[in-house]
This record gives structure tokens, C-alpha cells and sequence, in this order.
């Protein structure tokens, strides 16, 4: 069997001198960048029925990254200016979830209901997310039922190993002296957001976002549930998963 250059190798051992094998190539795969949370903002109407709510970020959004807002309303919500709208739950509420690739620079984002309503809205930036970004949505709603836990369901399988989870789960009516807090999250999200509009004497019109986030790291059908202190009359669940780099 001939070896790449032998017939050298062995002219040169002969001649005394050091036998050298030089390694071939070795092909590096390319790094893979793993979706990041940056920051996060949120914001709540006070004990009043607004006509519009607003965010601002501590520092303004990078170009490239995703931002995403959830929010919930005792009315139907139009999105902050430039955002698609990833899903809705739609019911004795009005929950959702939208996303935008920052052009950069954006600070400020605001959330119309249909009607004066109370309203609460978060809004996280992520790094490593892929340009065309959204993959699967699931989403559950519930009215009627008091209730301290909510799941939006398992997305469809994702098309990808690495992707992002955003949840998003909005209790709506609830008592004053009441409010839902402490959300925890299952199955490895971390709770980023979880905030409450201040009370109004119309009770069922009250409404709080909770947010939180995942990275997978393989194709599956990934799920949580997020439990709280203080029950809901409704809720609405969404979940989405955002396309790594």
C-alpha cells in the first residue's frame, strides 16, 4: 500500500534524517451561537382604565436581536408599532404574544385596547436568533374556572435543535388584595417578568403578564406550566419558538 509521500519519508530516514509525519487537516465544525436573554421591561396600568399602556427599555435594543411582548387586556390589543403577532388566546381576555427583529436603537413600545381598559405588557430582547425567526406556537385559554396554573400545551415538533421558548401566561380576573404572584415555571424555564395592573373596582377586568424562557438543545416538543399564588377567574396561555442561529 502506498502512503501519501512514503517514498519521501523513507529517502529521508535513510539519509539519518528525523522521520516527520506532518497531521492532516482537522475540520472544526462552526460554532454554534446559543439564543441569549439580554434585558427585559414591564410595565402595568395603574387603578384606572387606560386608553394605552407603554414599556421602555433600559437601554436600547441591539439591531439583529429578537424582542418579544406579551400582553394581556381586558380588551382586544393592537401591537406595538412594528411587531408581528406570533399567537393569541382570545377569550374573557385578550393574551398575546409578539415579536419583532430589531432595526436597533428602540426604546419605547406601546399596546392599544380596543376600549379603556387595565392592561399589562412585557417586553425581552434575545441575542442569537436567526433572521426569520419564528418556528412553532401552541396556546391554551380558560374563562369561568378559578385557577392557579396554566400551561399553553406542547408546541409541534421544532423544525431545528436549537431554539428559543417564550411563554407567556396572562391570569385575568382576579380580587383586590388578591393579585396572582410568584409564578414559577416546569420542565427548566426561567421566569424573566411577572406583572400585575393595579385593581379597579370592576374586578374581571383585571390583567397580569407572566414571562419566561428556555433554550432546547435538541428537536422535540417542549411544554411548561406556570403555577402561582392567588387564583384567576381566566387566563390565557400562549407559547412560541424562535429559530437559533
Amino acid at each position: 500500500m502506498h502512503l501519501p509521500g512514503y517514498r519521501e519519508r523513507y529517502a529521508d530516514a535513510q539519509a539519518g534524517s528525523v522521520l516527520t509525519v506532518r497531521p492532516r487537516s482537522i475540520l472544526v465544525p462552526p460554532s454554534v451561537v446559543t439564543p441569549q436573554f439580554r434585558q427585559q421591561k414591564s410595565a402595568a396600568s395603574p387603578d384606572a382604565q387606560v386608553a394605552n399602556l407603554s414599556v421602555t427599555l433600559d437601554t436600547p435594543a441591539t439591531a439583529g436581536r429578537l424582542l418579544v411582548a406579551g400582553g394581556c387586556s381586558d380588551a382586544t390589543l393592537t401591537a406595538p408599532s412594528g411587531f408581528s403577532l406570533a399567537e393569541d388566546a382570545v377569550d374573557a381576555q385578550g393574551a398575546y404574544l409578539w415579536y419583532k427583529i430589531a432595526v436597533g436603537g428602540e426604546t419605547t413600545f406601546t399596546i392599544t385596547p380596543g376600549v379603556s381598559r387595565p392592561c399589562a405588557l412585557v417586553v425581552a430582547e434575545y441575542s442569537g436568533i436567526a433572521a426569520s425567526p419564528l418556528d412553532q406556537v401552541s396556546f391554551s385559554l380558560s374563562s369561568g374556572a378559578p385557577t392557579v396554573s396554566a400551561s399553553p400545551g406542547a408546541v409541534p415538533t421544532t423544525s431545528q435543535a436549537v431554539e428559543l421558548c417564550v411563554a407567556v401566561v396572562c391570569p385575568h380576573s382576579f380580587a383586590e388584595n388578591a393579585q396572582p404572584v410568584a409564578p414559577t415555571w416546569s420542565n427548566g424555564f426561567s421566569g424573566r417578568d411577572a406583572v400585575t395592573s393595579g385593581f379597579i373596582a370592576t374586578g374581571s377586568q383585571n390583567s397580569a403578564v407572566f414571562l419566561a424562557d428556555f433554550v432546547t438543545s435538541s428537536i422535540g416538543t417542549p411544554s411548561t406550566t406556570a403555577t402561582w399564588t392567588n387564583s384567576s377567574q381566566d387566563y390565557g396561555a400562549i407559547m412560541a419558538t424562535f429559530k437559533g442561529v
